[in-house]
């Protein structure tokens, strides 16, 4: 596997998403989820996490299986957060990323929300 995916995983792991995205994201990354429209930027998917981040603790990350070819990394996470007024959110993601030159130029993220 890459050093910098592994790395990537590590962050994630550890609730460190910002720097994740600081450290592992190009500038012009387009991102999405679901069936919501993408967007564009890195400062766009920091604003994001940071919104999703404020609003959750983490409980728990686990990289369920992953796969790297040709550029493309698909990981299965489970997590877990605790939102205030929703209580405990514990779901799976897929998440689909496009690689180059050591960053993150495409993501988008498929889960139950």
């Amino acid at each position: 596997m890459n050093k910098d995916i592994q790395e990537f995983n590590d962050l994630v792991r550890q609730y460190k998403f910002v720097e994740a995205i600081e450290r592992f994201y190009d500038e012009n990354v387009v991102f999405g989820d679901n069936a919501n429209p993408t967007k564009t930027g890195k400062a766009a998917l920091l604003a994001a996490a940071n919104g999703f981040l404020s609003a959750v603790k983490p409980e728990s990350m686990e990289l369920q299986s992953q796969i790297f070819k040709d550029g493309l990394l698909a990981t299965v996470w489970r997590y877990v957060f605790i939102h205030p007024q929703a209580g405990k959110l514990d779901f799976n993601q897929l998440s689909v990323q496009k690689w180059k030159g050591g960053k993150v130029v495409q993501e988008h993220h498929y889960n139950g929300f």
